[in-house]
Formats: structure tokens, C-alpha cells, sequence
């Protein structure tokens, strides 16, 4: 079974090739194949459908998983598409930047010093890692993040999503092609999260490709696109404006939403509205 590219015709950043998971719904545990250019594409789908085994599968982490995944090096080499099998360690580490579900961080780190280690796999390429400093690019995300008033502070002084800021600042300092974040507006404020998703939002201008495993239906409908997670049918990658998404999306959830194209001032914009309920006597 293929799915169709989000964007057809830009050159590609991810291709998955005859992938089946060793967890998840059944529909997963079949072979199936997509591939991806420069996007922000939210992964959906109900808990135990295999969200987080799909994106470790992708990270290269989950050995067990069959089928072959093919990643551009860096952005500017969208298009030409290598084996991850056939990458180094230090390739892999600079193709593929991965934050997953709950990290925790302890100890007496600075913040300064863990989003560097972001930077670890570029050391030989970064005059600047001595002094603890940042790759210019990252101002946007820094930014976004609000991680200029943490920057020198304490990791145990943190509370719990100001930590998670934190580790998505680590990873984003990877600067690599494509992104792989497990519920990165996890314990976010709404300011943050939508910060982060202005951030995201501009994936496509900066060559980058960023998957983010979510539950939550009106973040993920920021995205440009969507790869629904099934129980029962097969995974389904569209657009965010796509009719049979919509459908799709409202039959998981068993009629308890719809999705509705809302006029704001920045544009049209879907969300996910919960249906009225009789509750008959």
C-alpha cells in the first residue's frame, strides 16, 4: 500500500519503503510505504495505535521493525536519499534529531549546557561548542521556546514544562533534516504551544522536515499535513485541508467531533469542535 506525499513534486526528505511495526494496531503490522518533503506533518491516532513505535521505527531506534527508511543527510541534500541502514553513527545522528514521549532530565545541568548537546553530532564542524554557544540559525526556535530566560539557569530549578521546553530546544539544536518529536506540546502552556507551533508552522521554508506525534486534534490541525494512525484501517497521509481526512479523523473518534473550516483573520483554519449530545431521559 503506498500514501501519497503531502507535497508532490517537492524533492524528498524521508521515504519509507514496505515498513511493518512489531507493535501498534494491526493495520501497522502491515507492510506500507510513504515519503515526505519539507513539512510540519502531525502523527495522530488513538492510544496503543503505535505512534511512538512508528516514530522510534523512523528514528532508527527500533531494530525489530522491518522495511527500509531513506533519509537526506542534510536539507540542502533533499532529493538524494540514503539507506539509514547505511549511514554512520555521526550521519545518522546529524540526518535524524528525535525527542521522545516524557524524557526526563535531572542533575544540576544548565540549560545552556543540555541544548548544546544538541550540537554534539556537528563538534567537528562547530568552532563555537568550547564556549557552550548556539548555531546562529537557532534564534527563531530560542525564541520560540522562551528559553533566553532560562538559558542560565538550573535544570532543578525548572518545573515540569519549562524541562520540556528545554529538551525540545536540545533537539532543534541538531539543526537535522528531518525532526522526530513525541508529544512535544506535552505540559506546554497555550503560549508555548503556540509558539512552537508558529515555529513548526515555517518547516517547509527552512527545508526541514518535522513529524510530531500528538493527541492533540486542534494543534494538529496547525500542521500541513496529517498521517492518521488506525485500529482499523490503513494509515492515511493528506493534507490538512483534505475532505477525506476530515472524515476520517471524525469516524475514529466515533462521531464525538467534526472538523470545520473556521475564517480567522490569518486565514482559514480547521478545528476539531465536539459534537452536541442528547441525553435522552
Amino acid at each position: 500500500m503506498e500514501i501519497a506525499p503531502p507535497s508532490p513534486g517537492s524533492p524528498l526528505l524521508l521515504r519509507v519503503q514496505d515498513l511493518a511495526l512489531i507493535r501498534g494496531a494491526a493495520p501497522l503490522r502491515r507492510p506500507f510505504s510513504f515519503d515526505c518533503a519539507s513539512a510540519w506533518i502531525a502523527v495522530i491516532g488513538g492510544n496503543g495505535v503505535g505512534k511512538s513505535t512508528l516514530m522510534l521505527s523512523l528514528a532508527g531506534l527500533l531494530s525489530q521493525a522491518s522495511g527500509r527508511i531513506f533519509v537526506a543527510k542534510r536539507s540542502s541534500e533533499a532529493g538524494m536519499l540514503l539507506p539509514l541502514t547505511e549511514r554512520s553513527q555521526k550521519e545518522k545522528a546529524q540526518s535524524i534529531a528525535w525527542m521522545g514521549q516524557s524524557e526526563s532530565i535531572n542533575g544540576r545541568w544548565l540549560v545552556a549546557d543540555l541544548v548544546s548537546l544538541g550540537r554534539l553530532p556537528w563538534r567537528d564542524q562547530d568552532n563555537s561548542e568550547a564556549s557552550g554557544a548556539i548555531h546562529a540559525s537557532a534564534q527563531l526556535w530560542i525564541e520560540a521556546l522562551g528559553l533566553e530566560a532560562l538559558w542560565h539557569r538550573r535544570l532543578d530549578q525548572l518545573s515540569g514544562g519549562e524541562r520540556q521546553r528545554v529538551l525540545i530546544g536540545r533537539t532543534l539544536a541538531v539543526d537535522a533534516p528531518l525532526i522526530l518529536l513525541d508529544e512535544p506540546s506535552l505540559h506546554l502552556d497555550p503560549l508555548y504551544q503556540m509558539q512552537l507551533s508558529g515555529w513548526l508552522a515555517a518547516s517547509a521554508s527552512r527545508g526541514q522536515l518535522v513529524l510530531t506525534a500528538t493527541h492533540d486534534l486542534n494543534w494538529a490541525l496547525s500542521a500541513d499535513a496529517v498521517l492518521l494512525l488506525s485500529k482499523q484501517n490503513a494509515p492515511l497521509l493528506a493534507r490538512v485541508d483534505c475532505q477525506n481526512l476530515h472524515r476520517a479523523i471524525e469516524s475514529e473518534m466515533g462521531g464525538a467531533i467534526e472538523i470545520r473550516a473556521l475564517d480567522e483573520q490569518a486565514g482559514r483554519r480547521w478545528h476539531a469542535l465536539t459534537r452536541r449530545t442528547v441525553i435522552q431521559k
